[in-house]
């Protein structure tokens, strides 16, 4: 069923979607207890980073990065 995902969405790694669903998946079990939010962005880690922004405060935004 994986790989009939990934055929469709083109590049794609099944073993990457099957890590990404077996997390979400865990997520959601102890979502049950609590609600909890969760957003997966699975792509290119630099093109994801030059489009994103944080929605909360950095804590550690002040502080030498090693």
């Amino acid at each position: 069923m994986l790989r009939s995902i990934c055929s469709e969405v083109g590049k794609c790694d099944p073993e990457v979607l099957e890590t990404t669903i077996e997390i979400a998946v865990e997520i959601a079990r102890l979502g049950v207890e609590r609600s909890s939010g969760t957003l997966f962005v699975v792509g290119d880690e630099e093109e994801v980073l030059k489009r994103s922004k944080p929605l909360i405060l950095d804590p550690l935004e002040r502080y030498p990065k090693r």
